[in-house]
């Protein structure tokens, strides 16, 4: 295949694409270009495994460190982990953009969740075909095609095969979601599914990460709060989405969204509030970091309306920041400590509070904390 002026001089160029589980079994290969010398005596999926153990480990600060492009042996890798999988591209090219790359590799595995219904590791395995044929239409030879799900739906014809972990979750899928009892909510597995066999639902998320530290009597000293919201759209046709936000959210200034003459986002220029409801005067400040593409600036600027095109499959309308002091956390700690034998030993006991309404769920909860270093 000859290369034309425009692949040549293009700064993203993939050689390998895989999945590696972290017990070190490959899920998935695929060499785009067979440059890489197949004779070596370590593959590439124990290179990357080799040297991401290395990487991704705790320094001398008991800090916690992540490099997702790095280098070896020539070889240049970018991945990253979703569902206990690590989602790798491999390249030779020096001059490989990193930032590009990854952007590369968050739009393949979006497909992949399009496509398949999910990116768990059994699902992968029974898609391969899907995946593979999914593979071929995104990178030809190396380069970048395109990414957009619409498009790729007309290409691929490969059904995906849905995993059941067992007879009861069969059973639950044959009744159809209309005769199902309206509910706040669903749960994240019925919304997972195949853009392959659409539907006429679409499904609103919004996923809220709480980094709080806290004293040793159990209050708050600083909190963080990174949400997203997550729209996942199975209808074929083109509909427009409003998500209205309450008089709580407000907007500081008319310029939210910077564009340069080619119409492309250059940043977020401004803030947005957020007054919890009964304070008077201690406001929040909401930092928007990133929006859809087709969200209408003006509506969500003067009316707090998130307006915009949703594509098939999934996508993120909205994702913000949130930091400061408020009045209530959704999970409350009670450390309590107890010495014996003469304070020599001292016994801690943490309970935890979840203050969670019904309808909303905790996906997952750590707590870290440290102790002396002479603490055995």
């Amino acid at each position: 295949r000859i290369l034309n002026k425009a692949e040549a001089a293009s700064p993203l160029m993939i050689s390998q694409f895989f999945v590696v589980s972290m017990r070190g079994d490959t899920i998935l290969h695929k060499d785009f270009r067979l440059e890489i010398d197949s004779n070596r005596l370590t593959t590439t999926q124990d290179m990357f495994l080799e040297r991401v153990g290395i990487t991704n480990s705790f320094n001398d600060d008991n800090e916690f460190r992540y490099q997702p492009f790095f280098e070896v042996n020539g070889i240049q890798f970018a991945h990253v982990k979703k569902k206990e999988l690590y989602f790798v591209i491999s390249s030779l090219r020096r001059d490989l953009s990193p930032s590009l790359a990854l952007e590369l590799l968050e739009n393949i595995i979006h497909r992949i969740h399009d496509f398949c219904g999910g990116i768990e590791e059994e699902l992968l395995r029974t898609n391969f075909v899907l995946i593979y044929e999914l593979m071929d239409e995104i990178i030809d030879f190396g380069f970048p095609q395109f990414t957009d799900s619409q498009h790729l739906k007309n290409l691929v014809n490969t059904d995906a095969e849905k995993l059941y972990s067992g007879t009861f979750d069969y059973l639950v899928s044959q009744i159809p979601l209309e005769r199902l009892r309206l509910v706040d909510s669903v749960s994240e597995k019925d919304s997972e599914r195949s853009i392959k066999k659409p539907t006429n639902d679409i499904f609103i998320e919004i996923n809220e990460k709480i980094s709080a530290c806290f004293s040793t009597n159990g209050f708050a000293i600083h909190i963080k709060v990174n949400g997203l919201i997550l729209v996942k759209n199975y209808i074929i046709k083109r509909i427009n989405c409003n998500i209205s936000f309450n008089d709580s959210f407000q907007v500081e200034d008319d310029s939210m969204m910077m564009r340069n003459s080619s119409g492309e986002t250059t940043g977020i220029q401004n803030y947005a509030q957020y007054q919890q409801p009964g304070a008077q005067q201690n406001r929040n400040k909401i930092r928007i970091t990133q929006v859809q593409e087709s969200v209408e600036y003006d509506n969500l600027i003067n009316n707090r309306l998130l307006k915009f095109v949703p594509p098939l499959g999934q996508c993120i309308a909205m994702q913000y920041e949130l930091q400061g002091q408020f009045n209530m956390l959704p999970v409350k700690l009670y450390p309590t400590f107890t010495a014996r034998q003469d304070y020599r030993k001292l016994d801690l006991t943490l309970k935890v509070f979840n203050k969670l309404p019904p309808n909303l769920r905790c996906k997952a909860l750590t707590i870290t904390f440290r102790v002396p270093e002479n603490v055995q």
